[in-house]
């Protein structure tokens, strides 16, 4: 990647998470260097997930970016061509490169299961994690939905649903009674921003800085050696 840093590089759809793969992409040598990662981001409706990240974590991260010099444009992307993208309103911005950045969505081939979805397409279950329809069939984490209880589709959520599931898959082929699984209420969200910075937030609290960074860098080669072969 010699000419990296003439290479104008969009990222579309930036969500929150995505500016945790900053590292990432500079250590792939598609940027240069940390502070070159974009030079402008599409925001599309990330007031869209406030169920998940709050006003505050919102300003933190937009910061974040105004920092690294990143403009942001409040927009979506309509088309993408071979020297720039085009935005709903018109807008055409010359881009080399463009990063898409895309958040947890529905495979188009559920809808051909004939199983029961929720309104976005994501296979919709029960406390048990059975299918609301197919109670043979079982589903957790990104794919579905718990329809009584919703949550957010986070990694936490998706990883702790693991032992929950295996537990009553293994019951339901023994004919034995089903647990329910009980997700915690909220969870703990820490978003790398690149520099050894991060972002924390629990509910209505949040924080940011070097030390935050260190305790998401801890919890993360924690989990990485947790499940290390």
């Amino acid at each position: 990647m010699a000419e990296v840093d003439r290479t104008e590089k969009i990222t579309i759809n930036l969500g929150l998470v995505d500016l945790g793969l900053i590292d990432l992409l500079v250590e792939e040598g598609f940027y240069s260097n940390r502070t070159d990662f974009i030079r402008a981001a599409i925001r599309r409706q990330l007031d869209s997930r406030a169920a998940t990240v709050d006003d505050t974590v919102q300003r933190r991260a937009l910061r974040a970016l105004k920092r690294r010099n990143v403009t942001v444009l409040e927009d979506s992307c309509a088309e993408i061509t071979a020297s720039q993208v085009v935005l709903t309103r018109g807008t055409r911005v010359a881009c080399d490169a463009a990063v898409i950045a895309l958040g947890a969505f529905a495979p188009p081939w559920l809808r051909d299961t004939g199983l029961a979805l929720d309104e976005r397409g994501f296979v919709a279950t029960g406390p048990t994690l059975q299918s609301s329809s197919h109670p043979e069939v079982f589903a957790a984490g990104d794919v579905s939905t718990r329809t009584h209880e919703p949550h957010p589709k986070s990694g936490v959520y998706a990883v702790r649903a693991g032992a929950p599931l295996a537990l009553n898959l293994r019951r339901f082929l023994a004919g034995g009674p089903l647990e329910p699984w009980r997700p915690q209420s909220r969870a703990l969200n820490l978003l790398a921003c690149g520099e050894r910075y991060a972002i924390a937030s629990w509910g209505g609290w949040s924080a940011e800085g070097a030390w935050v960074w260190r305790w998401k860098d801890r919890i993360d080669r924690d989990f990485v050696r947790l499940h290390s072969l």
